[in-house]
């Protein structure tokens, strides 16, 4: 076959060698191979470069179909991600919400306790620690005045007769009995005036401090609770935000997969 193609072409050459150039002169055999040398590169040229043209088209493509397909992993991961944010908010708000309405509830309960305590003590505690109180200095003062009433007794019985050793040791225990009838009473008076003036308003006082700081403590749970319901509607709408921005991703993906595929088939179109 090779030596059938040889002849071939030095028949060509051979027939060619009387053919007239441009310039009116005859084209030898040596210049005709040299022109179809050229021709023959250049026509190799130009299918290099269709060929390389097409390869570098379809790595263009394999390349976009490799970042969409990247992307459409990205993607569903953070769809994935956007689902477990939503659980993970529903759990976590739930239990935060449960203990701020354990919260509130305990808050309450505190602040029916001070006020509950507070009116006994202004209608009940007060009134029976003052009855007490005076009871006490009255029955104080009740025994002092029997004391000295027996002293003077006994002083007059055994008055006319100070020898006698028996009615001096009765009138000294009987004075004796007398005096701490006295302390007991001036302790008393001294305890009463201090129940007056510092016991009861102090206690009236911290009672009013604790009714104010339970009121307190129900408006702080009861704006924690406010909050807490806020701050899970701010989260919501936040993952709702993100989801949107995922949405939005997802159809411009698909426009974008789309295009790439009518691309390929205008390539393969083109190839064939």
């Amino acid at each position: 076959m090779l030596r059938l193609t040889s002849l071939i072409s030095l028949l060509v050459l051979l027939a060619c060698a009387g053919c007239v150039g441009p310039e009116g002169r005859s084209i030898t055999a040596a210049e005709y191979a040299e022109m179809e040398r050229d021709a023959g590169q250049a026509s190799r040229s130009d299918a290099m470069r269709v060929d390389r043209g097409a390869v570098d088209d379809q790595v263009a493509l394999t390349d976009r179909a490799d970042q969409l397909h990247r992307e459409r992993l990205k993607l569903a991961f953070d769809q994935a991600e956007l689902v477990q944010k939503r659980e993970r908010l529903a759990l976590s708000a739930t239990a935060e919400q449960a203990v701020r309405v354990l919260a509130l509830a305990q808050a309450r309960e505190r602040l029916i306790t001070a006020r509950a305590e507070q009116v006994f003590f202004t209608e009940v505690e007060r009134s029976l620690r003052l009855g007490e109180d005076a009871l006490g200095l009255l029955s104080a003062e009740n025994s002092l005045l029997e004391m000295r009433e027996e002293l003077a007794q006994l002083e007059l019985m055994y008055g006319s007769d100070p020898g006698d050793a028996t009615a001096e040791i009765v009138v000294a225990r009987t004075r004796r009995r007398v005096a701490r009838s006295e302390e007991r009473l001036r302790l008393l008076g001294i305890s009463s005036r201090k129940l007056k003036e510092v016991d009861l308003p102090k206690r009236e006082h911290d009672g009013a401090l604790a009714l104010q700081d339970a009121e307190a403590a129900v408006g702080s749970a009861e704006s924690a609770l406010a909050v807490g319901v806020i701050d899970r509607e701010s989260a919501e709408r936040a993952l709702d935000h993100e989801a949107a921005l995922l949405e939005l991703q997802a159809k411009s993906l698909k426009r974008r997969e789309q295009r790439l595929e009518e691309d390929q088939r205008s390539w393969e179109r083109g190839e064939s």
